[in-house]
């Protein structure tokens, strides 16, 4: 949640949305700790791969739980889910669908 109480959504669809960039690498590895703990995710089985994939999401602009829901790194490539990827591209065709709105309305 935010300092307002609204939950922050998973998936940022602007880039100012991004509180995870501000996000220290103690913080980082403190939730990558807490992951680990849950055992929700096996395919991280320690800290260090659970950091690993926060710290991919973190450079595709996803928050650390869809990051570790969502990628996989399967021989040293990372790798997206496709609902993922389609929730993305489904944001950059509304952002497209906008900016080319916002340039028609001022050229007129």
């Amino acid at each position: 949640m935010s300092n307002n109480g609204q939950q922050q959504p998973l998936v940022p669809s602007k880039p100012q949305e991004r509180p995870q960039e501000t996000m220290s690498l103690a913080v980082t590895e403190t939730i990558a700790s807490h992951f680990i703990k849950s055992r929700w995710f096996k395919d991280a089985t320690s800290q260090s791969q659970a950091f690993v994939k926060i710290m991919a999401g973190k450079e595709m602009g996803i928050g650390p739980f869809a990051a570790m829901q969502n990628l996989y790194v399967t021989g040293g490539h990372v790798e997206m889910r496709a609902q993922l990827m389609a929730y993305r591209i489904s944001i950059s065709s509304d952002t497209a669908t906008r900016s080319k709105s916002i340039r028609t309305s001022a050229a007129r």
